[in-house]
């Protein structure tokens, strides 16, 4: 067994000697063969040479012909080569077709009837063809695919056609002048266009046989630009196109490599007491915690804090139901439901701080609060692009909206009487009509209602838990002189909470993101317990631990002992129109709402937000423009925290609602309370 481990090694130092004595050469010789599908498409009345009676031939041929040839190339660089090609191949082809030429007499047992008589024309050919491809090899991998690409010049020679008639309606019947159901069975050469060309793409892998053969698989597609035959007639062509596999044996020179004497400097002598044995370093740990606030300044940590408090969270309400082009079918991303499942149904339960997630159960939004208001009437005005196949199409505008009314009416089971339908193409407030993403926004199907609550925002008071410090940082520190694996694990009760692991080098610090990750997985007063443990590739190891005591601060608690608490009310304002911060009737209405929610100890944030779609400066200005426009009407500009941010990506931009959603406005009011 070690012999063959010695001959192995021998071996590969012998390789790495032979390829640092050699220097491959960038030219490479080959010899390539294979099998193309050749496709013909052609309408003629015969081919150069053949007299042909019939009203002519149109249609395809296919046939399978071997090419041969031989190959250079040029290595530009390990990826990008140049090629050139040069190959034979006889190309194949046949059309036929069947017409009526008279009448004839069939015999039926007893007499002679007179029938139609039928002749299948058939012409077939072959061309000769020597084609020059130069082409550029990309190989960007080193498995050895690559992709090659060029252009193929092709010199045909005479080729050689036949064309025959044959009778095969009625059976039994010959032709009179050569007694048998053949005639016109001739066979003649022609002159083909003397110069095709066209493009040529494929793929290829190269398999290393040695250091100086490879071979090649390739498949590739050429399809001729021009016509075959120089017809006389304009109205006839014939022209082709060709699938092609082929493999293609390499050969690449190597030459003996210049030798370069390099002069060797002579190392300081370096005197080591080998009497005295090595001891590694042993692996020492420390670890410490510190608390991150909102502004990014660090402390140390003394407790986490958890904090309940009361919450009013409130959404503006989309009043669209948007559609693909071209389509009247309700979007799969709507939520929808079976009309058994409706008294399931709860507003509260689908409320998340995510709006479009809340908004793509409008339909179902819409048809639940029609059934607490039956005296409510909605219209529903569908609506259209009004560009490219939607131009001007009423009908799928009125597609639409009766989708959304079928809904409606089958799943919620709302009268149809107090649906109305109506038809436009552009909404009375459209979107730019000349982007695909303003297009977007127009195929949509507008609701209204008499009744302001159908489409009024939806309201949820919920008990908020907030989470400080928000991030706990671990400060690592390990000497030592190489460390293998580390990991920190952190738990409450025998549960794991988060882990984080590495191998090799030991980041500086690690910051655990607690306030996003953890606001509802500590549902105790227990202390956080963390473990750091480091190893070293001799197994050599060290572990350290810490703890952080939990804090909780919960409604029941601050009733009780009297706590001063607070209330953090969330509001929304959407529907700005396009490029604009005036205050449209819908956003007022929220605003007068919002009023009765701001105190004297009250502390006012307001955020206004864009998409990223145009020039990203005019965004920023935009997004300002809106929150200031929002404090001016809360009356609370000189309290409030006011700023604007542009450019953002709050929820998905491909689809309209997201982009909608995006440009709102948010206003958090939080204020103290007593107990």
């Amino acid at each position: 067994m070690n012999g063959m481990w010695t001959f192995l090694a021998l071996m590969m130092m012998i390789s790495a000697q032979l390829q640092a004595q050699f220097d491959r050469s960038p030219w490479s010789f080959g010899l390539l063969g294979g099998m193309q599908r050749t496709h013909f498409t052609g309408t003629f009345q015969s081919l150069p040479g053949l007299y042909n009676c019939c009203k002519g031939f149109d249609g395809s041929s296919t046939s399978m012909d071997p090419f041969f040839g031989g190959s250079i190339r040029y290595a530009i660089t390990a990826s990008f080569g140049l090629d050139m090609q040069v190959e034979y191949v006889q190309s194949r082809g046949e059309l036929s077709a069947v017409n009526t030429i008279g009448n004839a007499l069939s015999f039926n047992g007893s007499g002679f009837d007179i029938v139609e008589a039928q002749s299948a024309f058939m012409m077939s050919w072959t061309i000769p063809s020597l084609g020059f491809t130069p082409s550029l090899a990309w190989k960007p991998f080193e498995s050895g695919f690559g992709i090659r690409g060029g252009f193929t010049l092709r010199l045909q020679s005479n080729g050689e056609a036949t064309g025959r008639e044959e009778l095969i309606q009625p059976k039994g019947v010959v032709f009179s002048d050569t007694k048998s159901t053949i005639r016109n069975d001739r066979k003649v050469n022609f002159t083909p266009t003397s110069l095709v060309y066209g493009p040529i793409i494929g793929l290829c892998y190269d398999m290393k046989l040695s250091e100086s053969f490879t071979l090649t698989p390739e498949i590739s597609y050429m399809h001729i630009l021009n016509q075959l035959i120089e017809f006389s007639n304009s109205d006839e062509s014939l022209s082709m196109s060709a699938l092609r596999a082929g493999i293609m044996l390499s050969y690449t020179a190597f030459t003996p490599a210049r030798l370069v004497e390099i002069p060797i400097t002579p190392l300081p002598i370096i005197e080591i007491d080998t009497n005295k044995p090595y001891i590694p370093k042993r692996l020492k740990a420390k670890l410490a915690a510190f608390s991150v606030n909102e502004q990014s300044k660090e402390e140390n940590i003394v407790n986490i804090v958890i904090e309940e408090y009361s919450s009013l969270t409130m959404t503006p309400l989309l009043n669209f139901v948007f559609f693909e082009e071209g389509e009247d079918k309700i979007p799969a991303r709507y939520a929808r439901l079976d009309a058994t499942d409706t008294p399931m149904f709860d507003i509260d339960f689908i409320h998340t701080p995510n709006h479009v997630e809340t908004y793509l159960h409008i339909l179902n939004i819409i048809g639940k609060r029609m059934i607490e208001k039956p005296a409510s009437i909605i219209t529903l005005t569908g609506c259209n692009a009004d560009i490219q196949k939607e131009k001007g199409d009423m009908a799928l505008s009125m597609r639409r909206a009766e989708s959304v009314k079928a809904y409606l009416e089958k799943v919620w089971n709302v009268s149809s009487n107090r649906i109305t339908i109506k038809n436009r193409n552009l909404p009375e407030k459209h979107a730019n009509t000349q982007t695909i993403m303003g297009a977007q926004e127009n195929r949509r199907v507008e609701i209204t209602s008499n009744e302001p609550y159908i489409i009024s925002p939806i309201i949820t008071l919920d008990t908020v838990r907030t989470m400080n410090p928000p991030i706990v940082r671990f400060r690592p520190q390990v000497e030592t002189d190489s460390v293998s694996t580390w990991q920190l694990i952190a738990g409450q009760q025998d549960k794991e909470l988060r882990r984080f692991t590495g191998e090799e080098k030991v980041p500086a610090f690690i910051d655990w993101h607690i306030g996003e990750e953890m606001s509802e997985g500590l549902a105790t007063d227990s202390a956080i317990v963390y473990a750091f443990k480091a190893r070293t590739s001799l197994q050599d190891s060290a572990e350290i631990q810490g703890m952080i005591p939990i804090e909780q601060v919960t409604l029941h608690k601050k009733k009780i002992n009297r706590v001063q608490d607070r209330e953090v009310n969330t509001f929304s304002l959407v529907l700005f129109d396009v490029r604009s911060s005036e205050i449209t009737e819908g956003n007022a209405q929220i605003i007068e709402f919002i009023k009765g929610f701001v105190k004297p100890n009250s502390n006012i944030s307001i955020t206004g937000f864009t998409d990223r779609l145009g020039d990203a400066d005019a965004n920023q200005r935009l997004a300002q423009e809106r929150a200031d426009a929002t404090a001016k009407a809360l009356q609370v500009k000189n309290k409030a925290i006011v700023l604007g941010k542009g450019n953002s990506a709050l929820y998905d931009e491909r689809y309209p609602e997201g982009r909608l959603y995006t440009r709102t406005v948010d206003v958090i009011v939080d204020t103290r309370i007593d107990n």
